[in-house]
C-alpha cells in the first residue's frame, strides 16, 4: 500500500470535494449580516458565520481521512470532530466507496481510490491480535475472526469491540455477517453479527444473533434444511437488509447456490447460481451475480443475473484493449446500483480498476491498485467515522 494511503495532517484542506452539499448551504455572504434586535443593528462577523456553516453543514459530507486531519486546526475543531454527534451523522452522510481491503498471506491489506481522500492509518489494525482474519465489510465497519473470538471495528478510528462468546459452537471455519445501516433512527449505531453454522452433525442450517444493542448472544428461530449435500465456503456479505452465504456443493456434480437470511423479519432461503466464477453485487436496487468472461479479442462479456431465480437480465461487452483479464468486485454505499467495477489485468501484469456506468454506458479509470491476484476476495470499504458499540 502506497504510504499516501496514511492520513497525513499536511494535506490542503480546501481541496475536498464537497458536492454532495446544495447551493443553499453556501450562498455567498456580505461582509457583515445585520440582525435586527431590541430596536438596534447588530453586526456580525460573515466570517464567522461561513465557518459554523462548514462546521455544522460541511463536516458531515466528507471522508474519515478528512475529518481526522482537521482535528489538527484548533482545540474547537478537536472537540467537535470527536463529538459523538458528528460521528452519528457523517456516517450516514457520507456513503461513497473509498477503497478496498484484502488478506493475503502476508496479512491484510488496503487500496484506497483516492489516497489523497480516503485512508486509514498504518500500520493496518495493529491493535487488534496477530491471527486477526477479515470476514466483513459493512458501510464502513471491518468484522474480523481472531483465534476463537469476533471483534468489530473501525479501521479509521480505531474504535473496536471484543463480542462475548457465543452460546453456541460456530466450528473451526465459521461463516459470520456484520450488518449494520447508518441511519437518522440509529444514533445508537447498533448492528448485528450474524453467524450459520451446523450442530450436532446435521445438515440443517442455524443462525445465531449478536446484538450491540443487548450485547448478548441468541439463536433464531429460523432454520434452513435445505443444503444437505452442501458445504459452506468462504465469508458472507451483508446487502440491503439482508446477510448472505455462497454454498457450494461438492462433486461430482458441483454447483453453487446463495443463502439468504433477512436480518428484520429473519426469514431464510435459498437461491441458485448460474455458474461458478462470478461476483455478488447491487444493480438497479436488487443483488445480482455478474459474471466475466473474454469474448472475442479484446471484447469482453459480463453476463449480469439476478432475480428469484437468478435469470439472465443482461448482457454487457466492453471493449477493454490491452488486458487479458478481468473481475467484477463488488461495489458499495453511493456507487453502488448503476456501475460495475472491473479490475483489469494488461500483459505485463498492470492492474487498472474501472467503472462502467450502466446508463451512461462510459467507463472511467478509478484508480490502479498495487499488484492483486484475481481470485483475491475484495471487500469495499466507506471511510466513515461510524462509532463502535
Amino acid at each position: 500500500m502506497d504510504s499516501s494511503d496514511e492520513i497525513d495532517i499536511s494535506d490542503d484542506i480546501f481541496g475536498l470535494d464537497i458536492s454532495g452539499l446544495t447551493h443553499h448551504d453556501f450562498n455567498p455572504m456580505p461582509d457583515t449580516l445585520h440582525i435586527l434586535g431590541d430596536e438596534k443593528a447588530c453586526e456580525v462577523d460573515s466570517e464567522i458565520i461561513r465557518n459554523e456553516l462548514i462546521k455544522t453543514h460541511a463536516l458531515p459530507f466528507l471522508p474519515a481521512k478528512a475529518l481526522l486531519r482537521f482535528k489538527s486546526v484548533s482545540s474547537e475543531w478537536d472537540k467537535r470532530i470527536s463529538s459523538p454527534l458528528l460521528a452519528h451523522h457523517q456516517s450516514f452522510s457520507f456513503r461513497k466507496l473509498s477503497g478496498f481491503f484484502y488478506q493475503t498471506f502476508n496479512g491484510l491489506r488496503f487500496f484506497s481510490l483516492d489516497a489523497a481522500a480516503y485512508g486509514v492509518p498504518r500500520p493496518l489494525l495493529d491493535f487488534l491480535p496477530a491471527d486477526n482474519h477479515l470476514m466483513c465489510s459493512t458501510n464502513g465497519l471491518l468484522l474480523f475472526r481472531c483465534s476463537d473470538s469476533y471483534y468489530v471495528c473501525n479501521p479509521a478510528t480505531g474504535d473496536r469491540n471484543m463480542l462475548p462468546n457465543p452460546r453456541y459452537y460456530h466450528g473451526t471455519d465459521p461463516s459470520a455477517v456484520l450488518a449494520y445501516e447508518p441511519s437518522l433512527n440509529n444514533i445508537e449505531a447498533y448492528y448485528q453479527v450474524i453467524c450459520a453454522f451446523t450442530a450436532f452433525d446435521s445438515p440443517v442450517v442455524f443462525f445465531e444473533i449478536y446484538s450491540s444493542e443487548t450485547r448478548s448472544w441468541r439463536i433464531s428461530s429460523a432454520i434452513c434444511p435445505e443444503l444437505e449435500d452442501s458445504d459452506h465456503y468462504g465469508d458472507g456479505f451483508y446487502l440491503n437488509g439482508c446477510a448472505y452465504w455462497e454454498i457450494s456443493s461438492p462433486s461430482p456434480s458441483p454447483s453453487a447456490q446463495l443463502l439468504a437470511f433477512d436480518v428484520q423479519s429473519e426469514e431464510c432461503g435459498v437461491l441458485s447460481v448460474p455458474s461458478d466464477g462470478g461476483v455478488f453485487t447491487v444493480v438497479g436496487d436488487e443483488i445480482c451475480y455478474v459474471t466475466s468472461q473474454k469474448h472475442l479479442d479484446d471484447v469482453f462479456a459480463f453476463d449480469i443475473y439476478g432475480g428469484l431465480e437468478m435469470g439472465l437480465k443482461r448482457s454487457v461487452y466492453l471493449n477493454l484493449s490491452g488486458f487479458t483479464e478481468s473481475k467484477v468486485v463488488p461495489a458499495a454505499g453511493a456507487d453502488a446500483g448503476d456501475c460495475l467495477l472491473i479490475l483489469c489485468v494488461a500483459e505485463d501484469g498492470m492492474q487498472v480498476l474501472q467503472k462502467y456506468g450502466l446508463s451512461e454506458q462510459k467507463v472511467k479509470v478509478l484508480c490502479s491498485p498495487c499488484e492483486i491476484a484475481l481470485h483475491a476476495r475484495l471487500l469495499p470499504y466507506v471511510n466513515s467515522l461510524a462509532i463502535v458499540t
